[in-house]
């Protein structure tokens, strides 16, 4: 167990058909009978990021899996892998002794789009039933102009000259984040971050309880374990780039796949998630007014408002 995990977190490894292990870890309702959700962190995140829908989850009586990308906390880094073949390992996840899904939903949050988005494209909707998506990244295919010219500079760095992202996210994020000697310095680094991102909202605007915050920094220290910040850069990378399938074959039908995205979001511009609701047949798209702090009050009643809506999808 690595210092960032706690002793409460249902850890668990399996060894894949190729002989990489992969980790992945329960919350909510650990019942095998329990209706089950697969849950695709954003980047960079690990599996101790759903820890913060662990409540959400139990009160609804879901089971959430989430599993660790390559490279990701105890999950063996995989050079050249693919989006495309993340529903594979998915599968493996599935029908492991002690999980037998036979059916289930996927959501996502950020940077885990294209995956759900992977395993929409890929997995039989005889086994997938629904999914979900919360402020995803969509594919580079369907435009950039709409982002600010620092985020366009930046996408191409990532899909060109990676190494050179894995070096600046590594000095400015890894190192910290494995400096046992001073976790403090981690969890400051984090806090700046995330207001950078909201350049809008006053500092500690939402009330967030100490353990959410320190779910959060847990979560996203570990993604910068074992392979530092290769696997994290790698991450960028492919959802940067081709993700090999098309959001136009992409059909789960009326009622099974929903978006959720902010309307005045800076980041993720609106007419990109907007092109992608128009190519992914039979989606959804929902609009929010604004993008809550992940843990606050009014985030965690979206997240279960969003897990009451995958529930629902499940039940046909």
């Amino acid at each position: 167990m690595s210092y960032s995990e706690s002793s409460s977190d249902d850890v668990r490894s399996i060894l894949l058909p190729d002989s990489r292990v992969l980790s992945y870890a329960i919350y909510g309702n650990t019942a095998i009978t329990a209706p089950t959700i697969f849950y695709f962190y954003p980047y960079p995140d690990s599996h101790i990021g759903g820890r913060i829908y662990d409540t959400v989850a139990r009160d609804r009586g879901i089971r959430i899996i989430v599993p660790d990308r390559p490279g990701i906390g105890r999950s063996t880094f995989k050079t050249w892998r693919t989006i495309a073949q993340w529903p594979d390992d998915v599968l493996q996840v599935a029908d492991a002794p002690g999980v037998k899904a036979e059916t289930f939903g996927v959501f996502a949050v950020g940077g885990g789009a294209p995956y759900a988005l992977a395993c929409c494209a890929k997995i039989p909707s005889s086994r997938l039933k629904a999914a979900g998506i919360i402020s995803g990244v969509y594919p580079a295919s369907l435009g950039t102009s709409s982002y600010s010219l620092g985020t366009q500079i930046y996408r191409l760095i990532v899909t060109w000259i990676p190494y050179l992202i894995e070096r600046s996210i590594d000095s400015t994020f890894g190192e910290a984040a494995r400096d046992t000697s001073n976790p403090q310095r981690f969890e400051e680094l984090m806090k700046k971050h995330q207001e950078s991102q909201n350049p809008g909202r006053p500092p500690n605007s939402k009330e967030k309880s100490s353990e959410i915050h320190k779910m959060m920094v847990a979560g996203m220290r570990a993604a910068f374990q074992g392979t530092g910040s290769r696997a994290v850069a790698q991450d960028m990378r492919l959802a940067m780039s081709d993700w090999g399938f098309a959001l136009g074959d992409i059909n789960m039908g009326e009622g099974r796949l929903v978006l959720w995205h902010r309307r005045d979001s800076a980041k993720k511009p609106l007419d990109v998630v907007e092109k992608a609701h128009a190519l992914l047949r039979g989606s959804e798209l929902r609009l929010q007014p604004t993008n809550p702090d992940i843990g606050d009050a009014e985030a965690m009643e979206r997240m279960g408002e969003a897990f009451d809506t995958l529930l629902e999808m499940m039940k046909w």
